[in-house]
């Protein structure tokens, strides 16, 4: 009863040198074959992949006093992340992957954290009892939990439910590549082992999601939570399909009802703001997002929602300084021009041309200006400012000369004010 390799490597957040002795201990008298190094806890950015697909997580969930948390965050760098941040980058880089395999240890373990773990589907935790604050001071009964959760993890790898329900997640990644008769196959099997419950409908509306069939995929999510309607797992997939369909009341109603009991959420608080950007409430939004920064001022997913939400505004500035480390430039390219093309369709061209002058002080870098200068162009041009255009159609090209739509423009333009010259020939 092993998981796959003799290697795992124990991510450790935060620090306790009583519970690492502990879980060394505890994988010793489990008779486990793994063989446990620390490695530092996750910093700002991706985590490792290699990590995610092998490894085993363990996280230490701290107390949620402010005071105590940040001095445990900052003690061995400067951009540590948070629990929450950590959960939601095991989830991103990890997906499926990681929920088996993360075990959380925690000294003050309250009702708003349990719920947010089961958000996350993580099942393996361990909590001291509430007397007891330290893991120098656990008795034998927490001993003997954690081997327990140690034995489950490896138990995993041979129980049938598990493995055809990871058989089924591992299909589904190849889905659109697969034959009729295999995928029949599949759902057949999968029906077999978990039987016509919530767990099989989630399992029927990941599939339906797979085939781009999001009306099904509600059918079946709508199924899950009517037979049991504290599936958060199921109620957040249903929030993300309607974000997917533009049905954003909808998947904002979803994420209010469970931000009652688990307000941090780090996944949530941002896919809230996202809505209520879409909605045009940008006052809501900024509050939100600005919520799940005091959580994880790292948070890559808040940072650039705040950041936009601040172009909205007109807060440059700021804008700017939360972008500066964005990863997705042709994206944050894309929806700075939305916002002056919104400008110009309201003949607002003084307005649109100043935002996108803007728009390229808040670009992090230079890749992305060609689109910049593209739309001043055309904001010129309907404005009536040929001559403005011309000259910003051609700064598009000298950023980057293979951009066809600006060679079009700088083209349709030259040879618009060759026939309006003097003496030139007939339009």
């Amino acid at each position: 009863m092993s998981m796959q390799g003799p290697l795992r490597k124990l991510l450790m957040v935060g620090e306790d040198e009583h519970l690492t002795k502990w879980f060394r201990v505890a994988v010793s008298e489990a008779k486990l074959p793994w063989r446990i190094r620390t490695i530092e806890p996750l910093r700002m950015g991706s985590p490792d992949s290699d990590l995610l697909s092998y490894d085993l997580v363990v996280i230490q969930w701290v107390p949620r006093e402010p005071q105590t948390l940040h001095e445990m965050l900052r003690r061995t760098h400067p951009v540590t992340r948070s629990p929450e941040g950590v959960l939601f980058d095991l989830e991103v880089f990890g997906g499926e992957h990681f929920r088996n395999k993360t075990v959380v240890l925690s000294s003050n373990l309250r009702r708003e954290d349990t719920v947010l773990l089961a958000e996350h589907d993580i099942r393996h935790i361990v909590a001291l009892p509430n007397r007891q604050s330290k893991w120098s001071e656990a008795g034998e009964g927490v001993m003997r939990r954690l081997q327990k959760v140690l034995r489950d993890i490896a138990e995993a790898e041979t129980n049938p439910e598990e493995k055809e329900t990871a058989k089924f997640l591992n299909l589904l990644a190849s889905w659109d590549r697969l034959s009729d008769e295999v995928r029949m196959d599949a759902t057949d099997t999968l029906l077999s082992v978990l039987g016509d419950s919530a767990r099989y409908a989630e399992m029927m509306a990941r599939k339906s999601i797979k085939e781009g069939d999001r009306a099904s995929a509600e059918r079946w999510l709508l199924r899950a939570i009517n037979k049991n309607p504290n599936y958060l797992q199921a109620m957040r997939l249903l929030a993300q399909v309607y974000m997917q369909s533009k049905r954003y009341s909808d998947a904002l109603a979803i994420f209010q009802k469970l931000q009652i009991n688990s307000p941090r959420n780090l996944e949530r608080l941002s896919s809230m703001g996202e809505c209520l950007v879409h909605l045009g409430e940008y006052e809501r939004s900024e509050k939100i997002f600005e919520e799940a920064m005091k959580i994880d001022e790292f948070h890559s997913q808040a940072r650039e929602g705040l950041g936009k939400v601040k172009c909205v505004l007109g807060d440059y500035e700021a804008a700017r300084t939360l972008l500066a480390s964005s990863r997705n430039q042709r994206e944050l390219a894309v929806f700075l021009n939305i916002l002056g093309v919104q400008l110009v369709d309201q003949k607002q061209f003084e307005k649109a041309i100043l935002h996108y002058k803007k728009a390229q002080y808040v670009l992090p870098s230079n890749d992305q200006s060609h689109l910049v200068f593209f739309n001043i162009a055309l904001a010129y041009l309907k404005w009536g400012r040929i001559f403005q255009a011309l000259s910003y159609g051609k700064l598009a090209l000298t950023r980057d000369p293979r951009y066809e739509k600006a060679g079009k423009l700088v083209e349709q333009i030259e040879q618009s004010i060759q026939r309006r010259a003097p003496g030139a020939g007939p339009a």
